[in-house]
């Protein structure tokens, strides 16, 4: 699972991170619909935002049904050519830009446990050209569920899960105000376009 925590967890490269990222059982952006931006397409190094030593390329590939495929590579001082394939949907709403990640293969295996469900990240492209990446802050996540803002489940102890369970259009009018988009706190790559 190493190489699926390097996609969606943000601790120390994702080093066996106790705890799974905060998820949703519905993709952010199901109602207006999945796009594929095209400015994300290619090849992009990742400068990770836990880790100084990991060298990881993120390479979105636009599949004809509106999603990519992203093959990410990772390697270290010991180049150990770990490599994991995700199914990423992009969906803006409003002035927000998300990403939707699912794993589909786990260095070269067919990921077995969809259990998980949706990984949600938010993308900002920066005047620099750079992309970043945020995850969704768990204890945030957690507020934003007790107060009532938005359905979800939080399963109990220090290490618990936290899934967004709002339906569609709920979790889409939450995401689309600036409300939701506060709850991406947690930096988790910059990436650096090398090429198309």
């Amino acid at each position: 699972m190493k190489a699926f925590r390097m996609l969606v967890a943000a601790s120390a490269l994702f080093l066996l991170a106790a705890c799974y990222p905060v998820t949703t059982t519905s993709p952010i952006g199901t109602t207006v619909g999945f796009s594929t931006d095209t400015a994300l397409a290619g090849l992009w190094r990742a400068e990770m935002a836990q880790s100084d030593d990991e060298v990881v390329f993120f390479h979105f590939l636009p599949m004809d049904d509106g999603s990519f495929k992203v093959v990410i590579v990772s390697g270290g001082e010991k180049l150990n050519g770990e490599w994991s394939v995700a199914r990423v949907r992009a969906a803006s709403l409003g002035s927000h830009h998300f990403l939707n990640a699912e794993m589909v293969f786990n260095n070269g295996k067919q990921e077995s446990d969809p259990s998980h469900g949706t990984v949600p990240l938010l993308y900002r492209y920066e005047s620099d050209g750079r992309v970043s990446l945020f995850l969704m802050s768990e204890d945030k996540a957690k507020e934003a569920i007790q107060s009532g803002a938005v359905a979800g489940a939080i399963e109990p102890g220090d290490f618990g899960d936290v899934t967004l369970t709002a339906e569609p259009d709920d979790l889409d009018k939450f995401f689309a105000g600036d409300d939701g988009a506060a709850l991406f706190t947690q930096k988790f790559a910059t990436l650096t376009k090398v090429s198309q």
